[in-house]
């Protein structure tokens, strides 16, 4: 099961296509509150991008740590998020 297309939908929908990758997902020792930055204004958006990561996560197990980091923050989500 190949989601690649999935995966590069979300890069350019979120304008980050032609970021240079990574090596993990997030710094292990990143921690976000609920009061960092600015909020958003169009959870919407932040919503859609997260539930689209939640799904990625059945073949991109490595993942799973950030999704369910940035999914404590569905109600309020901030600009760090």
């Amino acid at each position: 099961m190949s989601q690649r297309k999935y995966t590069l939908d979300i890069l350019q929908d979120t304008r980050l296509s032609g970021v240079k990758p990574g090596k993990i997902p997030m710094d292990e020792n990143l921690k976000l509150t609920d009061e960092d930055g600015q909020r958003l204004h169009d959870l919407s958006k932040y919503r859609r991008l997260v539930g689209r990561l939640i799904y990625l996560t059945v073949t991109r197990p490595g993942i799973v740590y950030l999704v369910c980091t940035l999914d404590q923050f569905m109600n309020t989500p901030w600009k760090p998020h």
